[in-house]
């Protein structure tokens, strides 16, 4: 199945990027890459963990470079991808309230 070699990939991609200390954002969104692959193979709590690292990460990035003036547009897209993506998540789960937050954000 390619979606689970696509899986295989972005999961090795994810320790080597981690490993390496790449930028937040950039785990951010092979982190939200890995969400996209679990959602399709219904696995959305999985997917809502991996999204919701993303959030973490690129939440914690743009905080940080608010202060030093850092922070780029590139940077609010992937907020608002890893925001959406939490959101959804959340409604395959039926967990209306918390997706209805994450949607307002």
């Amino acid at each position: 199945n390619k979606l689970h070699a696509a899986l295989s990939h972005l999961r090795r991609s994810l320790k080597i990027e981690v490993a390496m200390k790449s930028d937040d954002v950039t785990v951010a969104g092979t982190h939200l890459n890995v969400c996209a692959i679990l959602s399709k193979l219904d696995k959305h709590d999985k997917a809502l963990q991996h999204a919701l690292c993303a959030l973490e990460l690129v939440g914690s990035h743009i905080s940080s470079g608010e202060e030093g003036g850092q922070a780029t547009q590139d940077d609010y897209t992937t907020l608002v991808v890893a925001y959406h993506n939490v959101a959804v998540e959340r409604e395959y789960l039926h967990q209306w309230d918390q997706a209805a937050m994450a949607y307002k954000q």
